[in-house]
């Protein structure tokens, strides 16, 4: 396994997603803490419980990965478009499924800052036990 060429692959990707990624994790961030603050009047704290451990777990854990999918390129693709940096199928393989384990990543702290705030609006908001099995099964379909 050839580091730098999966190294070279990452940056690249990096610098072609990065401004959409952090978009997308900056508006769920948004709908998250909006959602929260809707906790505030007493008749919706249900609605939000229901809300508040299972769609911005959803959206933050997968909702990077698929917009990386959707934006990858073959390998054929890459070679061409990418020609200064030699990289193997393999190696190549290699970095696109680490690039989608290291981006479903990048959700886990906004779901924290999403949760905490949640937690501060009305401490019986967020279940837990709920919440952490929504991540399990947005991880095992990332």
């Amino acid at each position: 396994m050839n580091r730098n060429s999966i190294k070279s692959y990452l940056v690249q990707s990096i610098s072609t997603n990065g401004k959409l990624v952090l978009l997308v994790l900056l508006g769920t961030l948004m709908v998250g803490v909006a959602i929260s603050l809707i906790g505030l009047i007493p008749e919706h704290q249900e609605l939000v419980s229901l809300l508040i451990s299972d769609l911005p777990a959803k959206i933050t854990i997968m909702a990077v990965p698929i917009i990386l999918i959707l934006k990858s390129k073959t390998y054929s693709e890459w070679c061409s478009e990418f020609s200064n940096i030699t990289i193997t199928k393999k190696d190549f393989l290699n970095a696109s499924f680490l690039e989608l384990f290291l981006s479903s990543m990048l959700g886990i702290p906004v779901l924290t800052i999403i949760w905490t705030i949640a937690y501060f609006v009305s401490p019986g908001i967020v279940d837990m036990n709920e919440g952490i099995g929504v991540i399990g099964g947005a991880f095992g379909i990332v």
